[in-house]
């Protein structure tokens, strides 16, 4: 089983929600970190069950099968040859205060410190090198801001260093009641479009599937980045649409 590092471009706001029940200003407020403060996440089962739904229109059955499980049985236990984690936030974006740009990619030490660890933990070899590039302020705070590689995680964009997102409350969106009996707004909470996350796969480079043909993991991850994947609720009113491509280790 081989560790394959996987970038999500969140191409529309994204809403993975709680499932929590809570009386603050927000109905809906979305996933977190359990250690990070203020970190939203995917859950693996989120991640495993949206890409599954996004296979089944690119990938034969047998195929769907061996990768993800056979879930048309409840009492199945074939839980599938690949091994989905939970996908961390590793960057959102915040308006700029002063500078020549609306906003930038904003991530943090331990974020991108957690990412190394988890690589190194899967067997992964993964750096971030990075160049300085400039300081910008961000909703009022000076922050540094660097250029890093690979350039699949963050694109060609600078990435600008926060202290963390205890500060940074993530945006919530009014939304209308459809009941008749109910007219009033209600909020929810989203990770904003632009926002980038990461997770694993562990897999096999080629598995065998239940018709006795091969199925290689390269076939898989070019596959996934023909069409956008939908993570996460509310996909009729465009939320979740996301590029999924994999992040090339050395």
């Amino acid at each position: 089983m081989n560790a394959h590092l996987f970038c999500i471009e969140c191409l529309t706001n994204l809403h993975v929600g709680s499932g929590e029940s809570n009386y603050n200003i927000i109905d809906n407020e979305v996933e977190r970190d359990p250690v990070l403060k203020n970190v939203p996440v995917i859950h693996a089962s989120g991640v495993k069950g949206a890409l599954r739904a996004h296979c089944k229109e690119i990938l034969s059955a047998e195929q769907v099968k061996s990768v993800f499980g056979d879930a048309s049985d409840a009492g199945n236990t074939n839980s599938g040859a690949y091994k989905f984690f939970t996908a961390n936030l590793l960057a959102r974006p915040l308006r700029v205060s002063q500078g020549n740009t609306s906003y930038v990619l904003t991530t943090t030490e331990e974020i991108l410190e957690k990412l190394e660890w988890l690589a190194k933990g899967l067997g992964a070899a993964l750096e971030l090198p990075k160049e300085e590039a400039l300081k910008v302020q961000v909703e009022g705070q000076d922050m540094p801001v660097f250029s890093y590689t690979p350039k699949e995680l963050f694109g060609e964009k600078a990435v600008a260093i926060a202290p963390g997102f205890d500060a940074f409350d993530l945006p919530s969106l009014a939304r209308n009641c459809l009941d008749k009996d109910n007219p009033n707004l209600w909020y929810e909470e989203i990770v904003p479009y632009t926002s980038r996350f990461y997770f694993f796969v562990l897999a096999p480079d080629v598995l065998k599937t239940d018709d006795k043909t091969e199925f290689k993991f390269t076939t898989f991850s070019e596959k996934l980045t023909k069409a956008p994947v939908q993570f996460g609720g509310n996909a009729s009113v465009g939320y979740g649409y996301c590029n999924v491509k994999e992040v090339v280790l050395p």
